[in-house]
């Protein structure tokens, strides 16, 4: 059986006249190197063509262009440097940033990835902070209250007026200077004795650490 000896290659070709030449010497057609390298065909060709616009990304590249080496038997990291090289003025003549080190683009993908997630951090803290305004404001200011009964200016012959109201839930409820706390839903129920003529019902409410509200109703007993 006849040897093979390595064919040798001009200094100056190109990453993808080398391949090809070296894939010819070993009598290794296009469909049978592509399978080894786990590469498809189309981007063999790409590769060997120098057409670095029909490539995919340089990661999965570098990775394809390890295993050709290996198959070729070449140095895989001569062959990633030169492929980095022309990748470079490859990029450069489209005018893009290539990063100097490692000849590495940012997709457009990650670019707008990278914007969304800064745009959903900004709308999660102005949502945050709006609730937490939302919260301080409700925390400090003064319970709402509502007089269900007795109504306004009420006349009875009722020497006994129940008072019946709604506030926020557990909020200290004081009427006329009896202390009482409302109820889960903020519901609040007493009665009070009443004298001959006009009385004031005081009925007032208060958060621990906001302000208060208060109601007065007048009710006139005539016996």
């Amino acid at each position: 059986m006849k040897r093979f000896q390595r064919k040798k290659i001009p200094a100056a070709a190109s990453l993808g006249q080398r391949l090809r030449a070296c894939r010819e010497a070993k009598h290794y057609g296009i469909s049978r190197l592509a399978q080894e390298a786990s590469i498809s065909k189309n981007y063999l060709l790409a590769l060997e063509n120098g057409a670095y616009r029909q490539l995919p990304s340089e990661v999965f590249i570098r990775h394809a262009l390890k295993k050709i080496a290996k198959e070729l038997c070449l140095s895989s990291a001569d062959i990633i440097c030169q492929f980095e090289n022309e990748y470079q003025l490859y990029a450069a003549s489209l005018g893009e940033a290539v990063n100097e080190r490692s000849g590495y683009k940012k997709p457009r993908v990650l670019v707008l990835t990278r914007w969304l997630m800064i745009l959903l951090i900004v709308f999660t803290t102005i949502v945050a902070g709006g609730y937490l305004v939302w919260r301080t404001i409700g925390l400090f200011s003064p319970p709402r209250l509502i007089i269900n009964a007795p109504p306004p200016n009420y006349v009875t012959n009722n020497g006994v007026v129940v008072i019946v109201g709604q506030t926020e839930p557990e909020t200290l409820v004081n009427i006329n200077g009896v202390e009482l706390w409302s109820d889960s839903l903020g519901n609040f129920r007493d009665q009070l004795t009443t004298r001959e003529g006009l009385n004031n019902i005081i009925i007032t409410v208060k958060k621990r650490f906001g302000g208060e509200r208060q109601i007065i109703r007048r009710v006139i007993y005539q016996p």
